[in-house]
């Protein structure tokens, strides 16, 4: 891999980029137009949703003034992206964003641009990734620019990411005991990129289910639910049980007056 460097005239730095390719196996292009002649980088024709296209994950370096990823999406399900250890997702499902962290919405079919200035450290070598998923035939190129292509806006900017757990975990609640209100946390991990079904609920000492807090698909991440029990429920012990996929856990929790 080359390293990061000044800024170069564009049809070397063109070269530069095609030499970097020769060695990873992305395949480049001319950028459209506006984007000061920046290669643009084809993400590996996808494998199916359930086979993330891994051969796609050997690293590429990138310039310090590549602060902007232009994608032009055509059909791709997720887009992973690790930028110096930063992990998030570009994803086309609405409700997949709604319920991820780290996650960032794309069109299907069409264009977005995004600022990653955040992720990116001056002065050292930069270095990112991408792993796509999708039906089979699709795929996505990204620009990797320091200005917006012509006619587009910066969508958002990707900044503030969670660590992604590499662990299953159901932590105690807190306050316990407590009074009118408690906070579970649980983790999903980062091994579960498809993500898994989650049910969350409490028992009551005897067994019964008393209230359910999540009975929905998670991805990978750290998630809090607050449970307030109705004022009728009874004091002592409670249990939150967690179940995803193959795994669970319980806690147990108490209420007091």
């Amino acid at each position: 891999m080359t390293r990061a460097r000044p800024r170069t005239p564009a049809l070397l730095r063109i070269v530069l980029a095609l030499l970097l390719c020769s060695s990873s196996g992305w395949a480049w292009a001319q950028a459209p137009a506006g984007t000061d002649s920046r290669p643009v980088l084809s993400v590996p024709v996808a494998q199916p949703v359930e086979e993330p296209a891994r051969a796609g994950t050997e690293r590429i370096e990138m310039l310090a003034i590549d602060t902007l990823f232009y994608v032009e999406n055509e059909g791709l399900t997720r887009i992973h992206v690790d930028l110096n250890g930063h992990r998030f997702k570009m994803v086309s499902d609405p409700a997949e964003v709604q319920r991820s962290v780290n996650a960032f919405l794309m069109p299907e079919y069409g264009t977005i641009t995004v600022n990653v200035a955040a992720l990116v450290e001056p002065g050292v070598p930069n270095f990112v990734e991408f792993m796509s998923q999708g039906p089979e035939g699709t795929k996505a190129e990204v620009v990797l620019s320091p200005v917006p292509v012509i006619g587009q806006t910066v969508a958002y900017a990707i900044e503030a990411l969670q660590p992604l757990p590499a662990q299953f975990r159901l932590s105690h609640n807190h306050p316990n005991p407590f009074r009118d209100r408690t906070t579970i946390s649980y983790t999903i991990s980062d091994t579960r990129i498809n993500g898994v079904d989650v049910h969350l609920a409490v028992y009551d000492a005897l067994g019964r289910e008393v209230a359910v807090l999540v009975n929905d698909r998670r991805f990978p991440g750290r998630y809090t639910v607050t449970w307030t029990p109705p004022s009728r429920a009874a004091t002592g012990i409670y249990y939150a049980r967690l179940i995803a996929g193959g795994s669970q856990a319980t806690i147990p929790m108490v209420r007091v007056r």
